[in-house]
């Protein structure tokens, strides 16, 4: 009766949010926001490492040319394409590398590390190949609470759990852009590709993120006879790389759309569904304090507005949690002054417990809720229509349990700062001539 109530709740807050995306003078265009938290959560690394390379990306097409040559002919493709290489290898490779391994470390594994009670933390980060060994490690001890063995599960995942959090943020600015930035597609790569990476390619012997965190949880479900295997999550790894469009998409936009064509940004080819209406599906997977989850994201664009319904579940090898995520981005629009985003979860999952010593886990799952409200106010004139710059302030509860990103606690959530609209220039192309014609 409990979960009858719960999901007819959902529906109508769907339904309710469907029909306030009809209202006009919409702006489609994404915001990208430099905030400020008092808790160290994924979100924070990954809204303001996302606002940064926004930034970067504007100064790039601004003053560094996609092409010197006329590449009608030949010759000029082929030193086009060497140029374009070159310039994705030495500036844009390292950089993304940086903000990815960055995101991974700080905001995932020392972010967890201290919200259950670590003091003391330490990252080392290296440049990519060939430069330096593109490892990153994160240390934490001094501990100063005692929490249980789930919550101590936490910074083992939170590596990959934060470049997934970026990866979501980052879909959906460019889903409401409605294109993407070569740049912006090779940053989601790294994001994407960290998690199945790791389970397809990490060896078993080494003790890397994911060998750690299966050899955890296996531990922590002993008692009741539950093991996860790896060679299960490769499965998952597998149909998560070939079922993210997305994926596909932002690899095009670097590979044929900059390397190839000499063009900044590639397209995204939705599923139209009428006249306003467009459509795009993908399939994830991701790893929590419980288990896999298998994660089925619908993607829906109503007259420029987006909104993404999330249907979650676990594989049911250790646990059976399930839960709905809804966002709505640009979902009220006052007159291009205020902007509204909304997001909701909901989920069934097993009790999680922080501090104190582990109890034996619970064959019953625990309902939580979790929901924010984004609220952008433009400070530059309505008539800009490319450029904002915004007032953010973002406020929401969530009640204790595992939230993506977010603390474990029940805790009010908030966060303020500074959000912007801008769409970078147009690519330069310079040509040189190559004939030694007098």
């Amino acid at each position: 009766m409990q979960l009858k109530s719960l999901t007819s709740k959902i529906w109508v807050i769907l339904f309710i949010s469907l029909c306030l995306t009809q209202s006009k003078n919409v702006q489609g265009q994404s915001s990208y926001s430099f905030i400020f938290e008092p808790q160290l959560s994924a979100q924070l690394g990954a809204q303001n490492i996302l606002a940064f390379n926004r930034g970067l990306i504007y100064l790039d097409n601004k003053y560094i040319p996609t092409s010197f040559f006329n590449e009608k002919r030949a010759l000029g493709k082929i030193a086009g394409i060497s140029y374009r290489a070159s310039k994705l290898f030495l500036l844009h490779y390292p950089i993304s590398h940086m903000m990815m391994l960055y995101q991974h470390e700080f905001f995932g594994h020392v972010a967890r590390a201290r919200q259950i009670g670590y003091g003391k933390t330490i990252i080392e980060l290296n440049l990519p190949p060939p430069f330096m060994s593109g490892s990153g490690v994160a240390y934490w001890s001094n501990k100063y609470q005692v929490t249980s063995d789930q919550a101590e599960l936490m910074p083992y995942l939170g590596g990959v759990e934060a470049n997934n959090v970026m990866a979501d943020i980052s879909r959906a600015q460019m889903l409401q852009n409605d294109y993407i930035h070569y740049q912006e597609g090779f940053l989601y790569l790294y994001n994407t590709m960290n998690l199945p990476g790791y389970v397809l390619f990490s060896r078993a012997s080494s003790l890397n993120d994911i060998n750690n965190y299966i050899q955890k949880i296996n531990n922590l479900y002993a008692p009741i006879g539950k093991q996860m295997q790896k060679e299960q999550l490769k499965i998952y790894a597998f149909i998560d790389w070939f079922l993210d469009p997305m994926l596909v998409y932002s690899a095009v936009a670097v590979a044929k759309d900059y390397l190839y064509d000499g063009n900044v940004s590639g397209k995204i080819w939705w599923i139209p569904l009428g006249r306003k209406m467009q459509y795009l599906p993908m399939f994830k997977f991701e790893l929590s304090p419980y288990g896999a989850e298998l994660y089925y994201e619908n993607n829906i664009k109503i007259d420029k507005r987006l909104m993404i319904l999330t249907l979650r579940h676990a594989d049911n090898v250790l646990s059976e949690s399930f839960g709905v995520d809804l966002e709505g981005y640009n979902i009220l629009n006052y007159k291009d002054r205020i902007r509204i985003d909304v997001c909701m979860a909901f989920w069934s999952q097993p009790e999680f417990i922080i501090r104190g010593v582990s109890g034996p886990i619970d064959a019953d799952n625990d309902f939580g809720m979790g929901f924010t409200t984004n609220l952008h106010f433009n400070l530059l004139p309505a008539k800009l229509k490319n450029y904002s710059v915004n007032i953010f302030a973002q406020l929401g509860y969530k009640t204790g349990g595992y939230w993506p990103g977010e603390v474990l606690d029940k805790s009010f959530l908030w966060r303020l700062g500074l959000s912007y609209q801008l769409k970078p220039n147009a690519s330069k192309k310079y040509i040189l001539k190559l004939s030694n014609k007098k």
